[in-house]
């Protein structure tokens, strides 16, 4: 596939130019099969790469950037670079505020992974507030239970167990269980 998606791009580099929404979906495509494979290092300037094209060429709040956003930052949590990622999936999560409701479950998702990743940055005190805006959004929506519905319990359980707030945090734990092995059925 690498070499398919390598030559497709020369061509459409050629045909098209490197500015061209194609071409940079070719380059991106590049850059995400070499990071689905865990060639990390050769994977991330191409995804750089491809993120700021779609910046220069379709804008910051058009979906495909978003998307390049997204995938940059899966690649530079897997390098524990956390800090940076929270940021793209921020910048992310604050355009998608603008296109979706509040209710689509795929905001939810959004922030979840955005919360984790502040998380793991050792940045609870910003992950708390976007654990509990999913939270009340899962309970508000009766969405369909979903793993990271699950997660962003014991997410925010985390939180408070961490400034040693520990009534709270077990329901947090318990509900977040509970709802694991609902999923498991």
């Amino acid at each position: 596939a690498e070499a398919l998606f390598r030559e497709n791009l020369e061509m459409r580099r050629r045909a098209l130019g490197p500015e061209h929404p194609e071409t940079i979906f070719a380059l991106y495509n590049i850059g995400n099969l070499l990071r689905q494979v865990g060639r990390l290092d050769e994977a991330e300037p191409l995804l750089r790469e491809a993120l700021a094209a779609r910046r220069r060429t379709l804008g910051v709040d058009h979906i495909e950037t978003v998307d390049s956003m997204s995938q940059l930052a899966f690649l530079l949590k897997e390098r524990r670079k956390f800090a940076e990622a929270a940021d793209l999936l921020g910048e992310g999560v604050a355009v998608q505020r603008g296109r979706l409701k509040a209710s689509d479950p795929a905001l939810g998702l959004s922030l979840y992974n955005w919360a984790a990743t502040l998380q793991n940055a050792e940045k609870s005190d910003k992950a708390e507030p976007i654990f509990r805006e999913i939270i009340a959004a899962y309970e508000k929506n009766r969405w369909k239970d979903e793993p990271y519905f699950a997660a962003a319990h014991n997410g925010l359980a985390k939180c408070l167990d961490g400034r040693g707030e520990f009534a709270e945090a077990d329901p947090m734990y318990q509900k977040g269980l509970q709802m694991r092995r609902q999923l498991d059925k």
